[in-house]
């Protein structure tokens, strides 16, 4: 049995575009797919990802990127289909270390310096934990929230 995992980076509101007095700033794109997942293929091994959040900004600012958790950290994220879950988490390191989130319950934010008016790439580490091997079949995706701040 396969399943096909996605975790969409959701947006506040999709082509989130706003202006400020002097600057704007877009997410391009924000995207993580995990592949297919096998679950006993996978009960001895983590299955991980690598995704992206595209940002541009049209002068020199500091953006920082959060994602929402909507839960605390020891009870871990979920992707979901039809009532089933499969549990993951993202993190800001490839050493699947330091928790994505919102800076809260250790978790941490991402940052990038715009020195000049350009476009980013942020990578995202996402991680499907192994043993999970009570899961149907089907399409699982997740959708949290995705904050973009700048000054």
């Amino acid at each position: 049995m396969r399943l096909s995992v996605k975790c969409l980076l959701a947006l506040l509101t999709l082509g989130l575009s706003v202006h400020t007095s002097a600057l704007t700033c877009s997410v391009l794109s924000a995207f993580l797919a995990f592949g297919a997942y096998g679950p006993l293929a996978n009960a001895r091994t983590d299955k991980t990802a690598l995704g992206a959040v595209q940002i541009h900004c049209d002068g020199a600012t500091t953006v920082t990127v959060r994602i929402l958790a909507n839960r605390t950290f020891s009870q871990g994220r979920a992707l979901a289909n039809a009532g089933k879950t499969l549990r993951y988490e993202l993190y800001a390191d490839a050493g699947y270390r330091q928790l994505l989130g919102d800076g809260t319950d250790g978790s941490v934010s991402l940052s990038y310096k715009f020195a000049a008016p350009g476009t980013c790439t942020i990578p995202v580490y996402g991680r499907i934990p192994r043993g999970q091997v009570s899961t149907t079949a089907g399409g699982y995706i997740a959708a949290p929230l995705l904050i973009i701040d700048w000054r």
